[in-house]
């Protein structure tokens, strides 16, 4: 992901809107950022410069592994419906405080984008820059919104801003950044379509219900179906 200079009268972006909707299976997602509408700038104006930024795409690819990767019929213990704050903030905390999870999440677009259509001049957050993925959490976390301005450049210009409501261009970029630096499994271009309880005594492949708890034997207790180039993949999930 590249940074481009932006100033406080940066056109707006023409990409749709985020669809993407939590969905996880056996871990819990952390309070996202949330989201706001954009109001009128009436902070001083940036001095900085930022701008929105896209993620490198990654098509899948087969009919049941939708990574191309080899992993058709992987169980995962968690996938998430789309890859927007909520589930970004998500990624973040399973890396840094549940790494041993296996996690994929879905996306339909073909790259990371937030609410493009909303990025007008001059337009700020309603929340405070501490709201962002991490800082609640864990403040030392290498994913807050002050270290995204460490790595940008833009600390100290920020500051002298005198504000705790960034401008929407540049809490999009700094989402952008965390969704390209996250070790997180994301597949770009995944257009789920539904996520079903298995009945674990179908004799649907993992076997029957073994454990008599609702699972199948490998352990599996959803099945999220994901459109891909015109083709359904399936991924279990506990």
């Amino acid at each position: 992901m590249t940074d481009v200079a932006r100033s406080s009268t940066l056109p707006a972006t023409e990409a749709p809107t985020t669809t993407g909707s939590a969905a996880t299976s056996s871990a819990t997602a952390p309070a996202s950022t949330g989201s706001a509408s954009a109001t009128s700038a009436t902070a001083p104006a940036s001095t900085g410069s930022a701008a929105t930024t896209s993620a490198t795409t990654t098509q899948p690819t087969g009919t049941t592994d939708p990574a191309g990767t080899g992993d058709a019929g992987r169980v995962r213990d968690v996938v998430g419906v789309g890859f927007g704050p909520g589930n970004l903030g998500l990624a973040v905390a399973l890396e840094e405080e549940n790494p041993g999870l296996d996690a994929l999440f879905l996306e339909s677009r073909d790259h990371f984008a937030w609410h493009p259509g909303m990025l007008l001049p001059g337009a700020n957050m309603q929340i405070s820059f501490l709201k962002d993925l991490a800082t609640v959490r864990n403040p030392r976390s290498r994913y807050t919104f002050t270290n995204y301005l460490r790595e940008r450049g833009r600390l100290v210009d920020f500051i002298n801003r005198q504000t705790f409501t960034p401008e929407r261009v540049e809490f999009t970029d700094y989402l952008a950044w965390v969704a390209e630096t996250v070790e997180a499994d994301v597949r770009y271009g995944a257009q789920v379509v539904a996520v079903e309880e298995i009945d674990a005594g179908d004799g649907a492949t993992g076997g029957p219900d073994a454990a008599g708890d609702g699972a199948r034997a490998d352990g599996a207790r959803f099945l999220v179906r994901a459109e891909v180039d015109g083709r359904t993949v399936e991924i279990p999930t506990r």
